[in-house]
Order: C-alpha cells, then structure tokens, then sequence
C-alpha cells in the first residue's frame, strides 16, 4: 500500500481526479496514496485540509501484535501530519471510527471507520447539485 505514495500513475490520476472536481476517498493505508499528490501550482493536495489516516499507536499496536510487517517506509500519522500542515486527527481511541468529509475528499481512518466512510460517501453522491 505505501508504494502508492510514490507511484506516478497513482499520483497523477488522484490529481485528474481532483482536477475534474470528482470525489476522492480513502481509508485506513490508502489514505498513503495521497501524501505525495501535489496540484499544478506545486502545493500538496492535502494542504490546509482536515486529514486521516492510520494513526502512530494503532501502527505501533498492529506491529506488536504481528498484524503489520516491520519496517514501513514512512510513518503514516506523520507524513499526513506534514502534508496537511498539521491538519491531521484522529479517534479519541486507537481502533475506533473517525471519518473527516471535506468538501470531494472523504477520509477513514482505519478499518472500523469503513461503514461511517461509507454513510459519507453515499450523502455526498446522492446531494443535488
């Protein structure tokens, strides 16, 4: 999952995507896709924008507990951290949904935000335009 953080194909078609006003939506380690995305004036997708993703204690958790393979290339809190310039949140509890709708970006952070980032996803394609 990390190597679409880096992958050019991926990269550009999350920025087709956001180019063309279509809703982009990740979940867990996906959310990894977009910290390298940068839009055609060189600032991040993510800039300014309320992110998250896989936090630092549940990756530190799934490490523990032979879940998660050792040695990820980036920690994944951090780098959002960084990308969203500070923006990043997450659930009060490791393991507990959290869900951030900014307006065409839909983000979960980890598996059990999965239905919450659903419900999301489903009020934004069923608004009127």
């Amino acid at each position: 999952m990390y190597d679409l953080a880096t992958d050019k194909t991926s990269i550009q078609l999350i920025r087709e995507f956001h180019d063309a006003h279509r809703i982009i939506v990740a979940l867990c380690h996906g959310v990894a896709a977009l910290v390298n995305v940068e839009l055609a004036d060189g600032t991040p997708l993510l800039h300014g924008k309320r992110v998250t993703g896989f936090s630092d204690e549940e990756e530190d958790q799934a490490y523990a507990n032979n879940i998660a393979p050792p040695n990820m290339p980036f920690h994944l809190q951090q780098a959002l951290d960084k990308a969203s310039g500070g923006k990043y949140e997450k659930a009060d509890e490791a393991w507990a949904s959290h869900v951030i709708s900014n307006p065409k970006l839909l983000l979960g952070q980890n598996p059990a935000s999965a239905h919450d980032l659903a419900v999301e996803v489903l009020k934004v394609i069923t608004q009127k335009k």
